[in-house]
């Protein structure tokens, strides 16, 4: 079994259990808010220099689809 190419992310929502009314098609997995693109999920990590949550605007901008994140803010 591989992995696949396209996610629903409705299917996503439901594997972490979280809710979205949203049935948008995720193209690929990013950690990098330069490298997202339309159909991106920006996945928004806190590490020890540098806080991803501070790049989600950038994401969404450069077309991420959804993002996750760990933050309440």
């Amino acid at each position: 079994m591989g992995i696949p190419t396209e996610a629903k992310l409705s299917d996503l929502a439901k594997a972490i259990e979280k809710e979205t009314a949203d049935e948008a098609v995720l193209s690929g997995i990013v950690l990098d808010s330069r490298l997202a693109k339309a159909g991106s999920l920006f996945v928004a990590m806190q590490g020890e220099y540098v806080d991803g949550h501070d790049y989600i605007a950038s994401a969404v901008a450069n077309g991420a689809a959804a993002v996750i994140g760990t933050r309440d803010d």
